[in-house]
């Protein structure tokens, strides 16, 4: 059960990952905040996407822990959620962003 729970966050987390990317390169920038406002839409999707990337890592980080604790020691599903978070990081800052609109 840990091993379907770890499996299936960690492909969340990645898939979640990919598509925060995708919209911060794409549409992030083509969104501005409303007058006034310090922060827009944009912001908002990006900074949901951004948290539920890293509670998904999270959820496979502990069940990853599960299973070291188990007989058949499996390493990938903790090492899985511990560099998505990782790299998602390191390519949200350096990934150009386009005015689509």
């Amino acid at each position: 059960m840990l091993r379907i729970i770890g499996l299936s966050s960690a492909w969340l987390a990645a898939v979640l990952a990919v598509l925060g990317l995708a919209f911060r390169s794409l549409v992030w920038a083509s969104w501005e905040p409303y007058p006034g406002d310090p922060y827009g839409p944009s912001d908002l999707i990006d900074l949901l996407l951004v948290v539920l990337v890293f509670l998904l890592a999270a959820l496979s980080v502990l069940a990853g822990l599960g299973l070291l604790v188990g007989r058949p020691r499996r390493p990938g599903v903790l090492i899985a959620g511990l560099v998505i978070p990782l790299v998602y990081c390191l390519l949200r800052d350096v990934l150009p962003t386009h005015r689509l609109w």
